[in-house]
């Protein structure tokens, strides 16, 4: 199915959606927007908020059919595997491991979500309504309450609305513990009782410029790192035309219903001027009445199998026009359709279930998609992404470290804060495995109280191989238990690359500094090797889960409109993003991502040389570093000066080509690309000097990568494409 692009404005006086029809590849405005995947049980939307203060996370589906925002309480009940004192860090959630309660499994709805705690946000505010909310076709009763709602996870950047209403739900029926996510984010139009829309919400305090909306959900097999984005406020103009028309909507529903009277199909129609249309994300087939179901597969030359999907020649296909509030909306079979066999194609529409009040149900197809995303850490300067260990998958933030080649997570046992001990306030302010009377528990050497931690007994397929190694990190070492399970690139929920039996580290002790980072644990992108760890990019290709030990990093470098920091592509070059390799450089094989920089130029005739200078990859540092000498150069050509607060500034209407000799291969970066505004005319520029004790002459941050991405084979070399957009 084709790129759609949805936008729903959520206004009193004007209900209405827009529907643009043309997918823009280059936009003069860019717009920011909320990553979103597919969780293929439940076949919703999920994104991340966060709530409250300190920062609580939550995975939610975005519902189209509900305008409340809601998420699973703490006094959520809880399995009755959690009653075992020892098992219940292992198997339960945090909240379930110090409370006295009576439990069974088939109440056990919270016993791994995600829950809120109220005692931990300093910025809550109780309601004093409570409302019936539809979930799963059944009513779920919500205490009503006021905080801080962050779109994203707490520890990325992102908008953020003081007071904003949401539930909290005690108690679930059984269906919720089958779905991969923790609560509901409403989209739908309209309010329940007393608790309103989020996005009306944010309108109305001026956070967002308009109660809009757009949904821009990716094609089937496009190379994106989520399966949409969710752009609030604003129209997406980036991914999305300008609106060409609006479409009214029936105003008697919080649903997105509106008129849908008829349907064409060549010169063949069928209409009733009581047909009703809705947005359904839930389904990725278009339903239609039965009447214009058999048309189509009659037309097509179709025939339809024992669970109603029509199968017919790919070569026959036609368009259909589906009337929407009046305004003709049209689609390609040949876009609705994939293959069935050599031959054959499968029509994604069914017919519409005769007990069904809509004639129409409109939805978004799926998709696999591929690629990780990146996002920065502002305290240490690093990319984190989210990967998943074990059987069942334990989730972790980890950072990407390429001068690391080891992966490694803390281990449950793991020492826990002083503040831990308290049993009331331990399921509040600590992970779970903090909270059994036996936790070893103080303030110094509680590294591990609010980190993601593996459990070995929570993992089936964990294998141990009695065998330990050390680890560089933050300038001390690290003493891991190695062991062998099942990896997945990105979140337990959401489908990606799996390998089973690979090799990680697991840390019990870290030094003080560990406390300060928001991520858990680290994924080596390090070329060397480890003692007792070897690398996971290198058993990736050798146990055949990519193709190539490949990586492409591509940086979005600051963009305030990316969904993402960036994205990274194992086993292969990212063709999406990224253009053509031209040439490769040879890397120095001493275990870092180095190379020979013999040379720096400014023209081809003005530059400087030393056939000892050495250069590394350092994208902990958004700067370029280069010696002494390559620095008066730079500063004679450009009339660079230090200003008294440590900045080199220089005029920012002079540039300059800076080409640096990598591994053998000319590299060139505009200077214009390294300047930021300063004062004035003058521009402050990201270059810094070499420190004397450095052994690298050169030291390449991010800014190198505002033009180019970054591809890193580990059989020793490295490329620097240019970027396509």
């Amino acid at each position: 199915m084709k790129s759609i692009c949805l936008s729903l404005l959520l206004a009193a006086a004007v209900s209405s959606i827009e529907i643009p029809i043309q997918r823009r590849v280059v936009a003069s405005t860019l717009s920011s927007g909320i990553p979103i995947d597919i969780d293929t049980t439940s076949k919703a939307f999920v994104g991340v908020i966060s709530l409250g203060t300190p920062g609580q996370d939550f995975n939610v589906a975005f519902d189209l059919n509900t305008p409340a925002l809601w998420v699973p309480d703490s006094a959520c009940s809880c399995g009755d595997r959690c009653k075992d004192e020892k098992l219940c860090p292992q198997l339960c959630a945090s909240h379930c491991c110090t409370k006295s309660f009576s439990a069974d499994d088939k109440s056990g709805s919270c016993t791994n979500k995600n829950v809120f705690k109220k005692q931990k946000s300093r910025s809550f505010v109780g309601g004093n309504a409570n409302v019936d909310l539809k979930f799963l076709g059944e009513t779920v009763k919500a205490s009503t309450g006021y905080d801080t709602l962050r779109i994203g996870p707490h520890y990325r950047p992102g908008l953020t609305a003081n007071n904003i209403q949401f539930g909290r739900v005690k108690d679930f029926n059984e269906y919720y513990k089958l779905v991969n996510y923790d609560g509901v984010f409403g989209l739908g139009f309209g309010e329940v009782d007393e608790l309103s829309s989020p996005i009306k919400q944010l309108a109305s305090y001026g956070v967002i410029p308009s109660a809009l909306l757009t949904a821009y959900i990716f094609n089937e097999g496009n190379q994106s790192t989520v399966d949409g984005v969710l752009t609030i406020g604003q129209v997406d103009r980036r991914r999305c035309g300008d609106v060409e028309v609006f479409v009214e909507t029936v105003h008697n529903t919080g649903a997105w219903v509106f008129s849908s009277p008829s349907l064409k199909l060549s010169y063949y129609e069928r209409s009733n001027a009581s047909w009703l249309g809705v947005l359904d994300f839930n389904t990725d087939y278009i339903h239609v009445p039965r009447t214009a179901f058999s048309i189509i597969a009659s037309y097509l030359k179709g025939s339809v199998d024992k669970e109603g999907r029509i199968t017919y020649p790919c070569d026959k296909n036609s368009t259909l026009t589906f009337n929407i509030g009046g305004q003709p909306f049209v689609l390609s079979t040949k876009l609705l359709s994939e293959p069935y066999g050599r031959l054959l194609c499968q029509l994604k529409i069914r017919g519409t279930d005769p007990s069904d009040k809509y004639a129409f149900r409109y939805v978004s197809s799926l998709q696999r998609t591929a690629g990780t995303p990146l996002d920065i850490d502002e305290t240490s300067k690093v990319y984190v992404g989210i990967i998943s260990i074990g059987t069942p998958g334990q989730d972790f933030n980890v950072a990407f470290d390429f001068s690391s080649p080891a992966l490694w997570v803390p281990d449950a046992a793991c020492s826990c804060g002083e503040q831990c001990g308290n049993e009331k306030l331990c399921p509040h302010l600590c992970s779970s495995h903090c909270c059994v009377k036996n936790a070893m528990a103080n303030e110094e050497s509680g590294h591990c109280s609010n980190k993601n931690v593996y459990h070995v007994e929570k993992s089936r397929t964990f294998i141990s191989n009695n065998a330990s190694a050390s680890i560089k990190y933050l300038q001390s070492t690290l003493n891991a238990e190695t062991g062998y399970d099942t990896f997945r690139m990105g979140p337990h929920y959401r489908p990606a690359f799996t390998a089973n039996s690979i090799q990680f580290g697991r840390v019990k002790e870290f030094d003080r500094p560990y406390k300060l980072v928001n991520y858990d644990g680290v994924f080596g992108l390090g070329i060397g090797s480890s003692d007792g760890l070897n690398s996971p990019i290198k058993q990736l290709a050798q146990r055949g889960s990519i193709s190539t030990p490949l990586v492409t990093a591509y940086l979005n470098n600051n963009k305030t409109d990316a969904t993402s920091d960036g994205v990274l592509t194992l086993g292969s070059e990212d063709q999406v993003r990224c253009k053509g390799i031209e040439a490769y450089s040879e890397v120095i094989r001493n275990g870092d991502w180095a190379f020979n920089t013999t040379s720096f130029y400014l023209t081809s005739t003005y530059g400087v040389s030393d056939p000892l200078w050495m250069g590394i990859l350092d994208l902990t540092t958004d700067y370029i570093h280069i010696p002494p000498a390559a620095f008066v150069t730079l500063k004679n050509y450009l009339s660079l000066q230090q200003q008294k607060d440590g900045h080199i500034t220089v005029q920012c209407s002079r540039s300059a080509y800076l080409t640096f000799n990598i591994g053998g291969q000319p590299i060139s970066i505009l200077s214009n690309y390294l300047y930021e505004r300063y004062n004035g005319s003058l521009c402050s520029i990201k270059i810094k000097q070499t420190q004397d004790r450095d052994k690298y002459a050169f030291r390449f941050g991010t800014v190198l990568l505002q033009r180019n991405c970054l591809v890193l084979d580990y059989n020793g070399r490295v490329a620097f494409p240019e970027k396509r957009f």
